[in-house]
């Protein structure tokens, strides 16, 4: 009878834990459920400026979004001395994407970052586009930001930064 009872107890563990499994993975596949009707899918390799003339968004602005001066020296800096650049993944469809994407750019707006040095891809639903760049870097959620040194990758904010979009490229790239 009590083996009965510690079967019971670990089924019902197991089957929470098979839901919990499952609730995860829907949170983690935010994108794939929240979808923009009517926004273009923008696909492959474009520059800011062809991303915005594309998606159809409302708005590209991160007016909200007002980093330190400081942290924007930082960035410069940096990117400066570090021989820095950035590839950057986004899905025109998806609110992650839309809420993001500018302060991203806001970023590198403000920092003066060169645009050659940041590569941005559109990717579809299922995170891919025709290069195999986002393939080749693993990207699986939108927004992903990648922060290369040299070539070589230095880290990676994905979705959502756990400070700031400035705090984390500096923490990066501090390295």
């Amino acid at each position: 009878m009590k083996n009965d009872a510690v079967r019971i107890i670990a089924s019902r563990r197991g089957i929470l834990s098979l839901i919990a499994c499952f609730l995860a993975v829907g949170l983690v596949a935010s994108c794939s459920r929240y979808v923009i009707k009517d926004s273009s899918i923008i696909l492959g390799k474009r520059t800011w400026e062809e991303w915005k003339s594309q998606a159809g968004w409302a708005s590209y602005s991160a007016d909200s979004f007002k980093p330190l001066a400081a942290n924007i020296d930082s960035i410069t800096n940096l990117v400066a001395s570090k021989g820095a650049s950035f590839v950057v993944f986004g899905g025109s469809w998806c609110p992650d994407t839309v809420n993001q994407l500018p302060v991203i750019f806001k970023v590198f707006d403000m920092a003066s970052i060169a645009p050659d040095k940041i590569e941005l891809y559109g990717v579809d639903r299922k995170k891919k586009e025709p290069s195999g760049t986002a393939e080749r870097f693993g990207i699986t959620r939108v927004p992903t930001l990648i922060i290369l040194t040299d070539g070589i990758e230095k880290g990676r904010i994905i979705e959502y930064p756990l400070l700031s979009w400035d705090d984390n490229i500096i923490s990066i790239l501090s390295k």
